[in-house]
């Protein structure tokens, strides 16, 4: 009553079989009771695990039939009036054999995988479709990353604190959609939190109590001594760490990366801008979390937009929305939050806000801004070709917030520091 099958060529030739049929089985090897069939167990075992098998078990028949011969098999057991001393009623029939072998898997212990080096296979017959979940609707979306670029004061860090308000509140987002409350872990070192960060927050309606700064990170010398340090994305781990204490977090802000890198990290190199950041994003999935990384734009000029965040690709790449923050070319008191790279959902429209009060805070516009940031960026371009001023100067703006960034972790030699300059103008 049990479908049967094995492979061809003999016990060390299991490897030139096709398994992918058993992908979704229950699968429960009868191994010759023998070392050439322990052998052939084991890699079997681990072939139908390649091959997506919902379950592997081993079932090694002479631990329940006595009377097996040494290399026998299951045909040996079957051929036998006995047998060969399975535990069976007088009377019983092979598919009494069947239902016994059945229940003797069950009743076994489960087979652990046998850890191999080689390549991972996900099978998406046996995955399950998870659902978009967005911070804030079609804008910032949970369990991955969004990328917020701009120029030094152009208005990032009003708005992260803004959408953080938003959050601790459950106020509606400036587009009208709903926002689900939450708590809020901000990774902010530029602006002071009790004399500017706290006032904005106020100014913008958060519910301070459900918003934390994560300052620094203490530890111990060897005298058992407290002190605090800087922390940076190699403390992913420390980072988790403090969300065991806020369970209804749903945002975390890190403005602006830069801060946040350790002194040696090459921003211009992909491969050390992904390994620092892979982290992160793998914490953001595993919590379900929006996490919002603020970026500096590069000094270099560019028609496309994505291309202006901070140093290599790997910025944009892991980022799965990015949002761009200029000044309006028509209006140098207005600010425009424009879309750029949207890969969960359609773009959406762009919205404006201008700066004001004091405290400031922001105040957004209620129209939609119908203009992307390479929309944008163009302008620009097109602007300085004709002469046309544009926004102020941001030259030494730029390099205040490179040198700060570049130096967060402590002093550095000074050519290191314009050998690092100079590679990100390009040599």
């Amino acid at each position: 009553g049990l479908v049967a099958t094995t492979s061809a060529g003999g016990a060390r030739a299991a490897r030139q079989t096709d398994w992918t049929l058993l992908a979704g089985r229950h699968v429960v090897v009868l191994p010759d009771a023998d070392d050439a069939g322990e052998a052939y167990a084991a890699d079997v075992s681990r072939l139908c695990r390649a091959a997506g098998a919902a379950s592997v078990q081993v079932l090694r028949l002479a631990e329940h039939a006595p009377g097996l011969p040494r290399g026998g098999d299951l045909a040996d057991v079957l051929a036998a009036a006995d047998w060969c001393g399975l535990p069976l009623a007088e009377g019983a029939e092979p598919a009494d054999v069947g239902e016994l072998l059945l229940r003797l898997a069950a009743d076994a212990e489960p087979q652990q995988p046998e850890l191999v080096e080689g390549p991972v296979l996900r099978w998406f017959g046996h995955m399950q479709v998870k659902p978009v979940g967005w911070l804030w609707p079609g804008r910032i979306p949970t369990g991955c990353l969004t990328l917020l670029v701009g120029r030094p004061g152009a208005g990032k860090s009003f708005v992260t604190l803004d959408i953080a308000a938003r959050v601790s509140q459950g106020t509606l987002w400036p587009d009208g959609t709903a926002c689900q409350a939450g708590q809020v872990l901000l990774l902010a070192s530029e602006d002071d939190p009790e004399r500017v960060m706290l006032p904005r927050l106020q100014a913008a309606g958060a519910n301070t109590q459900d918003v934390a700064l994560l300052a620094g990170l203490r530890t111990l010398d060897e005298h058992g001594k407290a002190q605090e340090r800087p922390i940076t994305l190699a403390d992913v781990v420390r980072l988790e760490q403090a969300l065991e204490n806020m369970p209804q977090c749903r945002l975390v802000v890190v403005d602006p990366i830069g801060n946040y890198l350790l002194a040696k990290t090459d921003t211009y190199r992909d491969n050390e801008v992904r390994a620092v950041l892979a982290p992160l994003a793998a914490l953001a999935e595993r919590r379900n979390l929006a996490v919002v990384v603020v970026c500096h734009t590069r000094k270099t000029l560019s028609d496309h937009a994505d291309d202006l965040a901070m140093g290599s690709v790997g910025f944009v790449g892991l980022a799965r929305a990015v949002w761009h923050v200029r000044w309006d070319p028509e209006d140098r008191e207005r600010r425009l939050l424009l879309p750029g790279k949207c890969n969960l959902a359609r773009a959406p429209h762009g919205l404006a806000f201008r700066i004001e009060g004091e405290p400031a805070r922001l105040a957004w516009a209620a129209e939609p801004v119908e203009l992307s940031a390479d929309d944008a960026v163009r302008a620009e371009l097109a602007a300085a070709k004709r002469g046309k001023r544009g926004p102020a100067p941001t030259a030494q703006a730029d390099a205040v917030e490179w040198l700060r960034a570049a130096l967060a972790a402590g002093p550095r030699p000074a050519a290191e520091l314009e050998e690092e300059w100079c590679a990100g103008l390009g040599g």
